[in-house]
């Protein structure tokens, strides 16, 4: 299912520094996000990791939004 390959993804960025180097540099690009997860061997879509992010904004309170940082939500990974 994507929105657990997005959640593993999201999980994995917090433990793998070439991950999240590779992240970092696209900072709030989602389409070279999608292309960085999809070189890495993660199944999902741009649409579907858009769709993931706009539930997760929907979800964030405004101290959660302060947390962002470029783009990628790190404080609150599954």
């Amino acid at each position: 299912m994507s929105e657990q390959e997005i959640e593993r993804f999201t999980k994995d960025l917090a433990s793998d520094e070439n991950l999240r180097a590779a992240a970092a540099e696209a900072v709030s690009d989602l389409p070279a996000i999608a292309e960085i997860a999809k070189a890495n061997g993660y199944d999902f879509t741009l649409e579907e990791l858009e769709a993931f992010q706009n539930r997760q904004s929907e979800q964030m309170s405004d101290e959660d939004l302060e947390k962002v940082s470029g783009g990628i939500f790190m404080d609150r990974m599954p």
